[in-house]
Parts: structure tokens; C-alpha cells; sequence
């Protein structure tokens, strides 16, 4: 879904709390059963045709390659983004706070989870990072098209595709941050979107009937988000839901993502304040009725 107007940090050790106790992730990020959570690893494709390929597969993936765009992100921001949540927050009565937070939610979820699916299907991460990134976007906020130019980091090695990719996390927050800041979206609620928009790379993986996901495949994502992350930056848990031969993964936030604010319901089905057995009872019959 295209955003629409609001009106119409080095690697560390997590622990994780479970409905069975609490347990240590593992120390080592295994990459091949990261990459093997995709039915299909693909290679020898430029930035375009895996774009390409991904938006085919899920339209969720709006990412393009465009050479030019009407305004760069960071230039459109900078201009533009304090009149326009002023705007919001007149007509919505939510505050800049909140608008700003939301907008900043739907944008990294536009981004994030195809990074995250480039990274691990297709071994690619774009070389010219997020600063680079380019917006087609009308007056009231909405992003009609959101792309990045041709051009990847040529990395067989996996902790070198990771380095690549952490630095493309510090660059976008190290230019972005201070803008949401002004709109008082503090870093806790920066980061819980960002790490949650990340998460959504491997929670949108479709449920799997046969070798069904694992434990251990949640622990390898939750240390794989620790370690591109700044330290406490990654406030979500990947977490299981089984039901006989069906698994998915989901989210549980730690932070609030204020989305009730705009359906006026009290708690978001990844929501921290959840019940973990009401939270995963939820998934469950997700699977069981799909």
C-alpha cells in the first residue's frame, strides 16, 4: 500500500521472553538457514530484475529502480515534511507527534522488508544506500512512487553483504532521524518502527505447509536483527505460530505504533501489551483458517 495522507548502534546479545520461559539466542548468525527461509535463492540478476521478480511475487514490494525521480527523500523532508504534518495535525486532531510517527511508520515499511528480502533471496543491497532514494509524492503526503537507483555492493561474502547492509540502517537514520526528532518522534518509537519494518522481510514469507519454520529460525532472525541494528535499536520479537503441519512467523512490538490512534482500537494484533497466549492464539487461527 502506497502511503496516503494521514488524512483520508554493534551487534548484542537478546534475550527473548516466551510463553515458555526465557532463552539465549544463538552467538553466530547462520546465514544458509536465513537464506533457505526463501523457497527460491536467486543469482546473477541486476537490481531491476529482482525488483522485478519481488513485486511480482507481492505487490507489498513497491520498490523500484528509476534514474530519476521528482524529489529526493532527503530534500523532500527537509522542505516539506514540518508544513505538511502541521497540516495533519490540524485536520486529524492527532497531534504532530502522531502524524509524523505514522507517516515515518508506513514510510520504512515501503522499504525495509524488500531490503531485507533483496539481502537474503538475491544477495543484493544497493550500493548507493537510502540517501539515494526518490520519491514521486503529491502535495498531501502521498508517495506515488518510491525508488533507488541501479548500482549494488558485489559481495559473495555474508558478513560483507551484512556490513553493507548495517550501513545503510546507519545512514538512513543518521539523516533522517533528526528530522522525525524535530516532529518530537523520539528514538524509541524511530527505532521500533524501523526494526519492525525490518521484521515484516521475513514475517511476509507465506505460512508453510511442508518443513514447516523453527524455533531456531526465529532465534537466527532475532540475532541477525540484533547484529545489523544499533545496540537496543531492535525492539520486536520474531516469534512462532504452529498449527499441525503449518508455521508463519509474526511480530510482537516493544514499542507502540500508535496506529490505534486512527482506528480507535485499543490494541494492534502485534501489540507488546498483549496477552503472549492471546497474541498467539490470534496467529494460529490465522494459519488454521487460511
Amino acid at each position: 500500500m502506497k502511503i496516503q495522507s494521514l488524512s483520508a548502534l554493534s551487534s548484542h546479545t537478546l534475550k527473548s521472553h516466551t510463553s515458555k520461559g526465557s532463552h539465549s539466542y544463538p552467538k553466530a548468525v547462520d546465514h544458509d538457514k536465513l537464506t533457505a527461509l526463501w523457497s527460491t535463492s536467486v543469482s546473477g540478476l541486476n537490481l531491476q530484475q529482482a525488483l522485478t521478480q519481488l513485486i511480482a511475487d507481492d505487490p507489498r514490494n513497491e520498490l523500484t529502480v528509476k534514474a530519476q525521480n521528482s524529489v529526493r527523500l532527503t530534500t523532500w523532508l527537509g522542505e516539506h515534511f514540518e508544513a505538511l504534518m502541521t497540516v495533519h495535525a490540524d485536520f486529524t486532531g492527532l497531534g504532530k507527534a502522531v502524524c509524523a510517527s505514522l507517516w515515518h511508520k508506513q514510510l520504512v515499511e515501503l522499504l525495509m522488508p524488500t531490503l531485507v528480502a533483496l539481502r537474503f533471496q538475491y544477495r543484493l543491497v544497493p550500493a548507493d544506500g537510502l540517501l539515494a532514494i526518490g520519491l514521486d509524492i503529491e502535495p498531501n503526503g502521498r508517495i506515488n512512487t518510491i525508488s533507488i537507483p541501479e548500482g549494488t555492493v558485489d559481495k559473495e561474502n555474508e558478513l560483507a553483504l551484512d556490513s553493507a547492509f548495517k550501513t545503510i540502517i546507519a545512514q538512513f537514520a543518521e539523516s533522517l532521524q533528526p528530522l522525525f526528532a524535530d516532529q518530537r518522534v523520539n528514538s524509541k518509537r524511530f527505532w521500533g518502527n524501523l526494526s519492525n519494518a525490518l521484521a515484516q522481510g521475513f514475517t511476509r514469507l507465506a505460512p508453510r505447509d511442508s518443513q514447516p519454520f523453527t524455533q531456531a529460525d526465529c532465534d537466527q532472525i532475532n540475532l541477525w536483527l540484533a547484529q545489523v541494528l544499533p545496540p537496543e535499536a531492535s525492539l520486536v520479537e520474531v516469534k512462532l505460530a504452529q498449527s499441525h503441519s503449518r508455521s508463519m512467523f509474526y511480530v510482537r512490538r516493544k514499542t507502540c505504533c500508535l496506529k490505534y490512534k486512527l482506528d480507535k482500537v485499543r490494541m494492534c494484533q502485534t501489540c507488546n501489551l498483549k496477552q503472549l497466549s492471546e497474541q498467539e492464539k490470534f496467529y494460529t487461527n490465522k494459519l488454521v483458517n487460511a
